[in-house]
């Protein structure tokens, strides 16, 4: 006769070292090579220090591993989340319980929100995380535009755009002619507090991910732009108005040199400047960055609803490469 005695209530607790077991259950939805390679990976940024394991947790029943959850707290105040993934058969309180553990080792952090990036937004672990708290914020596309040089001919970006003939690569205007509208300082860890006005300026009427505006201090936004791929900052730059010599804007680049990739992690561009041809000229000044840093592309992630900036980067030569749906939670306590 068939057990229908309910479950015991799992134990969550904190993972221990090494730590292997618990981050496979993180990626048990994945195949067996991909999880490897997952678990691997993130073992790795671990050793560089860009990954921390305070907030792995594991949930146990009779000693056996049957659910982990996992955030890892980047700069400026935001953890990025793995959702709770469970063992076949096992029961949704469990990922319920997972979140609520997380939850409350987040509130004792200097933590303003909690962000997932998931593929869809119907299936099971979007499910986990609306029950848990988490809004929708934004679906992003994944965009990137490969760089290669010309002998002779000058730098080519991207594949085909409507204005070059079929099989042609689109020869760009060069940022650093005379003709050019805008000119771009380096930015200087003494210029921090211009970069931030800046940075706030550019989130004016922004298209892109609007849900997130006003979650953050700037300097919370700052270090969170900071935390991804290496950081240089030599790769960001102020956008100087030729005509007024004012700050119009501004272009944050990453360098992601294992990867052979520069990545546009910010370029905004202060509302009484939009509409005038500066974001076209900040891109290429981008794309012409990585060619003479070596990269062979750029990558960069859009809000799918922000149609300016799709359009305007489409024309530069970029293309939809994948899409994910953000999801996030507000910890309004924080604070």
């Amino acid at each position: 006769m068939p057990d229908n005695r309910p479950l015991p209530p799992p134990t969550v607790q904190p993972s221990s070292p090494p730590h292997r077991e618990a981050l496979a259950l993180v990626f048990h939805h994945l195949d067996d090579s991909q999880r490897e390679g997952s678990v691997q990976a993130i073992l790795e940024l671990a050793n560089t220090g860009q990954a921390n394991f305070e907030g792995l947790l594991l949930a146990q029943r009779d000693r056996a591993n049957v659910g982990a959850v996992w955030a890892n707290q980047m700069g400026g105040a935001v953890a990025a989340v793995w959702p709770p993934n469970l063992v076949d058969e096992e029961p949704e309180e469990t990922a319920d319980a997972l979140l609520a553990s997380l939850h409350e080792h987040l509130r004792e952090t200097p933590l303003v929100m909690a962000q997932a990036i998931l593929e869809s937004d119907t299936d099971l672990i979007a499910d986990r995380l609306r029950r848990n708290g988490y809004e929708h914020a934004a679906l992003l596309y994944y965009l990137v535009c490969p760089v290669q040089v010309s002998p002779g001919s000058g730098v080519f970006f991207g594949e085909n755009t409507s204005r070059s003939k079929p099989g042609s690569p689109k020869k760009t205007p060069d940022p650093f002619s005379p003709k050019c509208p805008v000119t771009f300082e380096p930015f200087s860890e003494e210029h921090e507090s211009r970069m931030l006005e800046i940075v706030d300026a550019t989130y004016q009427n922004t298209l892109d991910c609007p849900r997130l505006n006003g979650l953050l201090e700037p300097n919370d936004v700052l270090e969170s732009y900071r935390s991804t791929g290496v950081y240089r900052p030599e790769l960001w730059s102020f956008v100087i108005d030729k005509s007024s010599q004012r700050d119009v804007g501004c272009l944050l680049l990453n360098d992601h040199p294992d990867h052979e990739q520069l990545e546009l992690v910010y370029m905004g561009i202060v509302p009484s400047a939009r509409g005038g041809g500066f974001g076209r000229h900040v891109t290429q000044f981008a794309l012409t960055t990585a060619q003479k840093l070596g990269r062979h592309r750029v990558v960069l992630a859009v809000d799918a609803l922000n149609r300016p900036a799709l359009d305007a980067y489409s024309t530069a030569g970029f293309s939809v490469s994948d899409q994910r749906h953000v999801f996030i939670r507000v910890f309004s306590g924080s604070r």
